[in-house]
């Protein structure tokens, strides 16, 4: 046994262990019974498709006519750009914990300019979302507290779920316990890590550099990475379908496809 498989294994025994410890808690705390409610989207959408929209740089080059009868999932500041003028995402997911934090603001302002989009946020936000008073019934809450591991993922909304380490991750997991049957994936450029600015498709003016080291970045993709191999595998036992239609996505773990294929050949994966 190599080193890295000896660590692989000791790290695993303790994500199993912490997971068992949080399903605990979870079973215990006050979020169980928020997150009963989630059990309305339990199949909502059963063999229907959905785009899941990042904010790549690469969406600056949608053409937003070809989701306008889709169903549309939105992320953290894709209402900064102008395909929020085109397109009312039906769902939006905010699992970063600075929306609820230093960004409050920010998820203030998307809350009252999407007044008829259901919005997701960790448990974590519940009190803090509260306290806002803003005059909105759909929003509701994900307990984001159990650790991806090998092929270990969990899913029902109702339950602990694993933990999205990015948020187009998160939106997946969403995606496939309403029953969606082709999710696909737009603006999920992936290569933050081989620029040296932070690009998004909303940027204007002078590009930020990265936070991060090269290195923490590149741990951090890794991590989503095998998150999102854990997710093919996943989908392609429950017989879903992903597919990445981002145009140079370095992401590789779902087949690829363009947007102009997937829209003008609809129905022909069901």
């Amino acid at each position: 046994m190599s080193k890295l498989e000896a660590k692989d294994r000791i790290e695993n025994c303790m994500y199993a262990v912490f997971n068992r410890v949080s399903k605990i808690l979870f079973n215990i705390s006050k979020y169980k019974s928020i997150t009963k409610q989630n059990v309305k989207f339990k199949d909502l959408h059963k063999d229907e498709r959905c785009f899941i929209l990042g904010t790549g740089p690469s969406l600056k080059n949608l053409d937003c006519d070809l989701l306008k009868n889709e169903i549309v999932f939105g992320v953290n500041y894709l209402y900064k750009g102008d395909i929020i003028k085109h397109i009312t995402p039906d769902y939006y997911c905010l699992y970063d914990e600075g929306f609820y934090g230093q960004l409050l603001p920010d998820t203030k302002e998307v809350l009252e300019l999407l007044p008829d989009t259901t919005f997701f946020f960790r448990t974590k936000a519940y009190d803090t979302i509260n306290k806002l008073n803003i005059q909105k019934k759909s929003i509701y809450y994900q307990h984001c507290n159990s650790v991806q591991y090998k092929d270990h993922l969990e899913i029902d909304l109702t339950k602990n779920i694993t933990a999205p380490f990015n948020v187009v991750v998160g939106c997946i997991q969403t995606a496939m316990y309403m029953g969606f049957k082709e999710i696909y994936l737009l603006g999920c450029d992936f290569n933050s890590f081989a620029t040296p600015k932070i690009q998004h498709y909303y940027d204007k003016g002078e590009l930020a550099d990265r936070s991060l080291s090269l290195g923490l970045e590149l741990k951090s993709y890794a991590l989503v990475c095998y998150h999102h191999y854990a997710l093919e595998k996943y989908a392609k036992s429950h017989d879903i379908k992903i597919y990445n239609i981002t145009p140079g996505s370095l992401l590789d773990a779902y087949e690829r496809k363009s947007i102009d294929d997937v829209i003008f050949n609809k129905g022909s994966n069901l």
